[in-house]
């Protein structure tokens, strides 16, 4: 009879992780397909930097801006611009500025691209508790691991829109250590040229000019 139970509980716990795991995925889904359908998008960041690093400072603003495999990330210091075809990618944590220029083909673009992050395989999608007032989730994945960090993504979104209204990124296994970043002042279903996605490197006379195409 003990034995029983056991097998009953076991499948009863089974059944209740599937069923959670399908919930939370079904959640992903619905954010990505809100991402894509508002395209293109615009939006201002908030970053506050958690980590022990600082690289970014305690406050920092910052723009993005998506149309499907386009986009311009702009974070004080790193900026990146993809028109499609062309990537320029921008630092200044040396002291002066550098832009290199390359032609990256369909997967290493991909990997810059935000869009990106909620369709990779093999991610791992938890349910968390309420927080801010708003519904949250986490997503965990092999790919995630940077060098010695296990990543870990928390995203807050409107349960009734299913945009995102927050991300944190963190150390799985240390989550004191974090950047969260707020999404502000959303603007969708843009349109924007060409252009929009390409660095103007007339705004920035002083970089160098790294051209690897």
């Amino acid at each position: 009879m003990r034995n029983k139970l056991s097998t009953l509980l076991l499948l009863l716990t089974t059944t209740i992780c599937m069923q959670a795991q399908h919930t939370s995925d079904a959640v992903l889904k619905s954010i990505a397909e809100k991402l894509e359908k508002d395209c293109c998008i615009t939006a201002d960041l908030a970053l506050t930097d958690n980590t022990s690093y600082a690289v970014l400072g305690g406050n920092t603003k910052g723009t993005l801006r998506i149309s499907k495999e386009c986009f311009v990330i702009d974070v004080a210091l790193f900026r990146l611009w993809f028109d499609g075809s062309t990537l320029w990618s921008m630092n200044t944590m040396n002291g002066y500025e550098e832009i290199y220029i390359t032609t990256p083909d369909k997967d290493e673009a991909a990997l810059f691209n935000p869009l990106n992050i909620f369709r990779q395989p093999g991610l791992t999608v938890t349910k968390n508790a309420d927080k801010e007032g708003l519904k949250s989730i986490s997503l965990t994945s092999q790919r995630l691991v940077i060098g010695d960090i296990n990543l870990q993504i928390e995203i807050l979104y409107n349960p009734e829109t299913y945009r995102i209204e927050k991300i944190v990124g963190m150390d799985r296994f240390n989550q004191s250590q974090n950047i969260a970043i707020a999404i502000n002042n959303y603007k969708s279903g843009l349109k924007l040229d060409k252009e929009a996605f390409q660095c103007p490197t007339s705004n920035y006379p002083d970089a160098e000019i790294v051209d690897m195409r």
